[in-house]
């Protein structure tokens, strides 16, 4: 259960767990949220949080950035295959990651 305490912990045994957050980082931020809300006695309940109470107190309540979990979902799934997303969500991913990829390499920014 240590594990269970750490973002990537968290992360795998959801994707374990629950099937449909392999396809859907909302999804999964939502059950990374849900589960450190009910294993922290100081966390008010989320669902009646209002969104700036939320992210004011993001780290005093114990979540995590939403970009750890994607990133630690990335780690994971590139470890786990058996984990990973539907292949047409997996090639919807990889197309995506490319046209960032050639934005910010053309990108000019303006002051």
């Amino acid at each position: 259960m240590d594990n269970l305490k750490s973002t990537a912990g968290i992360v795998r045994h959801i994707l374990e767990e629950q099937p449909k957050t392999r396809n859907s980082d909302s999804l999964l931020y939502l059950k990374v949220l849900e589960h450190v809300a009910t294993h922290n006695e100081e966390c008010p309940d989320l669902k009646r949080m209002t969104v700036p109470d939320f992210l004011l107190n993001m780290s005093e309540y114990g979540f995590p950035p939403f970009e750890s979990v994607r990133r630690n979902r990335q780690l994971v799934q590139a470890k786990r295959p058996d984990l990973a997303a539907s292949n047409d969500i997996d090639a919807w991913r990889t197309v995506n990651e490319e046209r960032v990829l050639e934005y910010v390499r053309g990108a000019k920014y303006e002051t």
